[in-house]
């Protein structure tokens, strides 16, 4: 089997994913190659992995996701992924669509244009009641380990650009600079929820690194990481992780003025 198929997991009988509705494909892997392919378009869908990186993942005892595979009204959905510990090789369990979006957040697009990850995040502005939905441009972000007088910590950067898109606060008017900075501080929350959440399933509950925590500090602090690594997924869990989040509206989608 080649080291680049990507794999995707099923919870119980995954002959029944196999057999499901294909809508786009003829044959099944190909729909889920196709559902795979939509990552750039959603961030509630899990990184793909190849059979030669969850080999070079387990053979560094390091932790990793694997996108989970659903059936949804009797068609395949990717949805949430499976989380595996790198030190024993076996499932410790699933993160939500949710958890998935917080994870890639967390991990960025890369450098190319073509890996930014879009997707909607759905904020109320404090104060109100109205819903709204946050079109995701771009994704930047970054782990910075920190180190100071021996102790660990990482700081995460996310940088997010985006248009504001359908909303149901009918009295605004997204054309202006007050509505827009409260729209921004909806969506940093939102995010910073997100996030955190996701680092409570998998940093404290599975007490595993699945973001590349320890990639970076193996990368700008080399000699820590050494002190560190043999048992890397425990002394992560203890860790603090903080965020910085920033948020920036460059257009509109649906609408300006409303009334």
């Amino acid at each position: 089997m080649r080291r680049t198929v990507h794999l995707t997991i099923a919870e119980g009988n995954g002959r029944e994913i196999l057999e499901a509705k294909t809508k786009n494909e003829d044959l099944p892997s190909f729909e889920l190659l196709s559902l795979i392919d939509n990552l750039s378009k959603s961030i509630h869908i899990a990184q793909p992995i190849s059979i030669g990186t969850v080999s070079e993942q387990l053979s560094a005892d390091s932790s990793f996701c694997v996108p989970r595979v659903v059936l949804h009204q009797k068609e395949m959905k990717l949805a949430g992924a499976a989380v595996i510990s790198g030190k024993t090789g076996k499932m410790l369990g699933w993160i939500g669509e949710e958890e998935t979006a917080g994870l890639n957040l967390v991990q960025g697009t890369g450098k190319s244009e073509e890996g930014h990850k879009g997707g909607i995040i759905e904020a109320v502005i404090k104060g109100s009641r109205d819903p709204f939905s946050y079109e995701i441009g771009k994704i930047r972000s970054k782990i910075i380990p920190i180190v100071k007088n021996g102790q660990l910590s990482f700081r995460v950067d996310i940088k997010v650009e985006g248009r504001l898109g359908e909303d149901w606060a009918l009295n605004e008017n997204a054309f202006e600079k007050d509505y827009l900075d409260r729209v921004n501080a909806a969506v940093k929350t939102r995010i910073e929820q997100i996030v955190n959440n996701t680092l409570k399933k998998t940093q404290k509950d599975f007490r595993v690194d699945v973001a590349g925590f320890g990639k970076q500090l193996h990368i700008h602090y080399p000699k820590e990481w050494k002190k560190r690594k043999e048992n890397w997924d425990e002394v992560f869990s203890r860790i603090p992780v903080s965020l910085d989040v920033t948020v920036k509206t460059e257009e509109f989608a649906l609408k300006g003025k409303k009334k």
